[in-house]
């Protein structure tokens, strides 16, 4: 059913177009209430009647999602014309239909890679915040759903499987928070060739980060704005628990459009 691809995609962070069949007069294929899910690259799930209609409001959706506003396209099917965007159609079942286009994006999240002491201390503060994120890990002890209760998904797989195993999304906020530094570097990797992603931070040195980055540029890849390395601001605490807020301060800085400085003013001038 259509509500069970909606829960999949919300899971997933996957934006999508609702397109709902509101208003059916005379003979159309489908009727009132009819609904079709268009995913973001074009494909769909369910049908609201096949043909030209359906085809138009495909070719549509794409426009809904980049501007994130609802829409109503109206067809004629006595064999008038209409144009939806850059479709020019016409139809000769005899009726008329409006369908509504209405775009869903996820909320931001963050997505932890890496399920140790300051994921697990990470997670806890998303749940206070409440964000939603998502924890992957490759070993199976740590990326246990008992750890992350309040996690949307815990995931245990290899890192050199991330595309294969989560999606991610233009909300996804990545952090990795790996236990090897090998593993740091696939996950960067792997980050760095999903351009929708708008946000990667990476925990570790100066040192640990040029040589990390240094292996990224040999194998023909450059980092772009998206990557903040060493992640967090700086707010002078090193226990994991101070890394996780400093981590989480930042990208709600980054999400909210604040910044680090501080508010307070100056009480110290005597009234005049």
């Amino acid at each position: 059913m259509w509500i069970d691809k909606v829960k999949e995609l919300t899971e997933q962070g996957r934006p999508f177009v609702l397109a709902t069949i509101i208003r059916s007069q005379g003979s159309t294929p489908r009727g009132i209430g009819s609904r079709m899910i268009v995913m973001n690259g074009g494909s769909a799930h369910g049908t609201i009647g096949g043909g030209e209609v359906e085809r138009a409001v495909l070719n549509h959706a794409p426009s809904v999602l980049a501007n994130g506003q609802p829409d109503i396209l109206a067809f004629s099917l006595n064999g008038d014309t209409w144009q939806a965007g850059s479709s020019l159609s016409a139809g000769l079942c005899g009726g008329f239909l409006e369908v509504l286009l209405e775009p869903f994006f996820q909320p931001e999240e963050l997505v932890i890679f890496g399920a140790g002491h300051i994921g697990h201390k990470l997670a806890g503060l998303c749940e206070v915040m409440e964000i939603p994120c998502r924890v992957y890990d490759n070993r199976p002890e740590f990326a246990a759903k008992d750890r992350f209760p309040s996690a949307r998904c815990v995931i245990a797989a290899p890192y050199e499987e991330i595309r294969n195993r989560i999606t991610l999304s233009s909300s996804s906020y990545c952090v990795i928070l790996t236990h090897n530094h090998s593993h740091d570097h696939v996950v960067l990797e792997a980050l760095l060739g999903q351009p929708s992603i708008p946000y990667i931070g990476m925990i570790g040195s100066r040192t640990k980060t040029q040589a990390i980055i240094g292996k990224i540029r040999e194998s023909g890849m450059k980092p772009d704005h998206r990557l903040y390395a060493p992640v967090g601001l700086n707010i002078g605490r090193r226990k994991p628990q101070d890394i996780a807020l400093a981590i989480l301060a930042e990208i709600q800085a980054l999400i909210s459009g604040g910044s680090p400085a501080h508010c307070r003013l100056d009480w110290t001038e005597q009234d005049s």
